[in-house]
């Protein structure tokens, strides 16, 4: 079988030993149960497992009993389906019952051509975890979790696609944006727990070719993390995976190592978190550069249209993106521009060659609370921090500050009560 599978990928030692090490876990995880099984007995085992499942379903339940009861219904819409077809609607109504929820998501869109449709494990495991994320304690992680949940989720949508629709960008890029609508209905039931819209997007970015200094195949799949929502208490995380995630970045190190691209630059995007009492976490910005003859590349990602949505007042976070920079030109352009692709975030099989740069922007968290209630000393340390421009600071917070010949950050004084940007200025490229 592994001889099979080594004959059928691109990079067998990668993906062989992936697939050794899912399996190491798969066995540790037997032995520790026949290990339990050996010390208490069979009968034994199987009667304390059935009553964690029943003890994670009572602590669900008495939680959502304790949600105030009603329907809320919230809609959002990913950019495009990288295909030619426009926005993709996303829509929930989340219905508490007593100490059952139902989550509706009749009236998402038709699944569509373009790989961000979910099938229906996706959209289910979404519902419970979203759940978990506004319970007030931990709970096992048992199946009791889904046993005072109802999902409907209609067959043939993009909650729920038919085969042989496709479906493989719906685990990095639709999943999380049905997290963000759940949790926008949710908040209207228990907002103190509910953070802003994180920019919700994994910036899938693959590549590969044949390394210019070995001549061996390679093929690597990147993700960057985003920033999270502003809550209640704090700022949002920068930089963070999603909240449904388990993957990290890929780090300068490995990228100048083993595949032929130059780090020009990587880091934290200024402005990118979303204005707002507590402000959004901050996406990122990194810059390559092409050290190959050529090489393939591909992206997937989403919130380059619409930045993540801002919550009790705040404002969206700034847009994510992707550019690139042939050799020789000054400027950056959208890949379709330069290469005639049908959607500036959804392509593949695009070829760059040496001397090219690239830049990707992940998208920022949105703001919770309205951004002239947020402590002007917190916006003057934003500034020295370096995550928010002086320029944002006055604009966007109505806070002035002064900035010496040492890079020293003072306050200056407050503009609050000044003219706050309008809806079609909040959210856009670096949340500027």
């Amino acid at each position: 079988l592994f001889t099979l599978l080594k004959a059928n990928v691109r990079v067998p030692h990668m993906t062989i030993g992936d697939l050794r090490a899912q399996l190491a876990a798969c066995h540790m995880g037997e032995r520790a149960i026949h290990e339990l099984i050996d010390r208490y007995g069979r009968e034994t085992f199987r009667r304390y497992a059935a009553d964690l499942i029943d003890y994670t379903e009572r602590l669900v339940r008495a939680e959502i009993a304790s949600w105030p009861d009603g329907s809320r219904t919230f809609v959002d819409h990913m950019d495009d389906d990288g295909v030619g077809g426009g926005p993709v609607r996303l829509q929930v109504k989340i219905t508490i019952d007593g100490d059952r929820l139902t989550a509706d998501f009749t009236g998402s869109a038709p699944q569509v051509r373009g790989a961000l449709n979910n099938t229906l494990s996706f959209t289910a495991s979404v519902v419970g975890l979203c759940v978990r994320s506004v319970l007030r304690g931990e709970v096992p992680n048992t199946a009791g979790m889904f046993r005072p949940l109802e999902i409907i989720a209609p067959p043939g949508s993009v909650v729920n696609v038919r085969y042989p629709g496709p479906s493989v960008g719906g685990n990095t890029e639709g999943q999380p944006r049905i997290v963000g609508v759940i949790l926008r209905a949710l908040s209207r039931a228990v907002p103190e727990r509910v953070m802003a819209s994180e920019g919700a997007t994994s910036c899938n970015f693959l590549f590969g070719g044949a390394h210019p200094r070995t001549g061996s195949a390679y093929a690597h799949y990147h993700f960057e993390a985003s920033g999270w929502g502003g809550r209640w208490r704090t700022d949002g995380n920068s930089a963070q995976n999603h909240i449904h995630g388990n993957c990290r970045n890929t780090p300068v190190e490995i990228f100048e190592t083993m595949f032929p691209f130059v780090v020009l630059r990587y880091g934290l995007n200024p402005n990118s978190g979303g204005p707002g009492t507590r402000r959004g976490g901050l996406g990122t910005r990194r810059e390559l550069q092409v050290a190959a003859p050529e090489i393939t590349v591909s992206m997937m990602m989403d919130h380059v249209k619409e930045g993540a949505l801002g919550l009790a007042g705040g404002d969206a976070g700034g847009l994510g993106g992707i550019w690139v920079r042939r050799r020789g030109e000054c400027d950056y352009r959208t890949f379709v521009d330069s290469f005639g692709v049908v959607s500036p975030s959804k392509f593949a099989d695009v070829l760059v060659t040496d001397g090219d740069e690239i830049r990707i922007d992940s998208a920022g968290g949105g703001g919770y609370g309205d951004p002239l209630e947020r402590d002007p000393d917190l916006v003057v340390s934003d500034v020295a921090q370096g995550l928010v421009s002086p320029a944002a600071a006055e604009h966007r917070y109505g806070v002035r500050v002064t900035v010496d010949g040492h890079g020293a950050v003072e306050l200056a004084g407050t503009v609050r009560g000044s003219s706050r940007p309008s809806d079609g200025e909040r959210g856009g490229r670096d949340g500027a």
